[in-house]
């Protein structure tokens, strides 16, 4: 059985998407915030409901937050640099990118609201040593946090196409 092309090589046009991607908004940051400050009070509540006290937050995971963070931010300000000179990575490695840099803002901004309500859980009662200890431990998390949803805003808006360059935009033949 063989079947026929009614299209040649040269009349393939790669398909439209249906639903294109759009840089993540300010409705929706101020959304996943609020979804961190809500997860945070669930969190605590839950752990008062068993009566389990509050652990402190592991320094090392605000300081690898903090790090990725400042890692993104640098690449993202690079590729912003190498894109303005014409020296972009291929297609698939900026969607690679642009996924990473929103998994970043995500994960960043439910960190920072999360770790906000926990240190406004601890600061009734700040006057206790390992409240305090608590209380700074989770206001570093919260700065952390805010730094890695920086490092993936910046990722994010490195992978935008312009106008010029949707204009310039090839079409590959299979």
């Amino acid at each position: 059985m063989s079947r026929v092309l009614d299209e040649g090589p040269d009349d393939y046009e790669p398909p439209q998407p249906q639903h294109p991607m759009r840089p993540t908004d300010w409705r929706t940051v101020g959304l996943l915030l609020i979804a961190g400050l809500l997860l945070g009070w669930f969190s605590i509540s839950l752990l008062g409901l068993f009566d389990v006290s509050l652990p402190v937050t592991p320094w090392v995971m605000s300081s690898i937050l903090a790090l990725l963070g400042i890692v993104a931010i640098i690449g993202g300000q690079r590729l912003s640099a190498r894109r303005r000179h014409g020296q972009a990575p291929d297609g698939q490695r900026m969607v690679a990118i642009l996924a990473g840099g929103r998994a970043a803002l995500v994960t960043g901004l439910l960190v920072a609201g999360s770790h906000l309500v926990y240190v406004l859980a601890q600061m009734p009662r700040v006057a206790v040593p390992l409240n305090a200890q608590r209380a700074i431990a989770a206001g570093a998390a919260v700065v952390a946090g805010m730094i890695f949803a920086a490092g993936g805003w910046m990722l994010e808006r490195a992978c935008r196409i312009s106008e010029d360059d949707k204009g310039r935009r090839r079409t590959r033949k299979p």
